[in-house]
């Protein structure tokens, strides 16, 4: 997603994610369209993808259970504790079947989504890209 197409919110009030219903924060991104503001993950998503199994409600706390899971494992190399920055990282490319914030909003099954989950590492932003940029590598931490 390019730059352009996100928003920063600097208003006071919440913002609240039209596909989802996720109520983003005031220092948190969104992506601005015609029919109202989308949370960066919805945005990415492709409303036809998104089984009807999954509903909204649960998509909202299915997406605080992954904060929760992030925050509580916090970067895997250099312990940033919030949950904004961080992401999963796939540790074998090749073993993955979907991203993780992908799956939580389309595979029903928690048991799935956990066993995509343990084929992650936590990282923050910063950690994360250089990781892919090879200036570190996950070994490194390993210990």
């Amino acid at each position: 997603m390019a730059r352009s197409e996100v928003n920063y919110v600097v208003r006071r009030h919440e913002i609240i994610c039209k596909r989802c219903g996720l109520i983003l924060k005031s220092y948190e991104p969104y992506k601005r369209t015609s029919k109202g503001a989308l949370c960066l993950w919805c945005a990415d998503i492709d409303p036809s993808t998104v089984p009807p199994k999954v509903t909204a409600k649960e998509q909202v706390r299915r997406q605080a259970w992954i904060r929760e899971i992030k925050e509580n494992l916090g970067c895997y190399a250099c312990g940033e504790p919030f949950p904004g920055v961080l992401s999963f990282h796939h540790q074998d490319g090749d073993k993955k079947s979907v991203s993780v914030s992908k799956a939580i909003l389309t595979i029903p099954d928690f048991t799935e989504i956990l066993m995509e989950i343990s084929k992650c590492v936590v990282l923050c932003q910063n950690c994360h890209w250089k990781l892919h940029m090879k200036v570190m590598s996950l070994i490194t931490y390993q210990g």
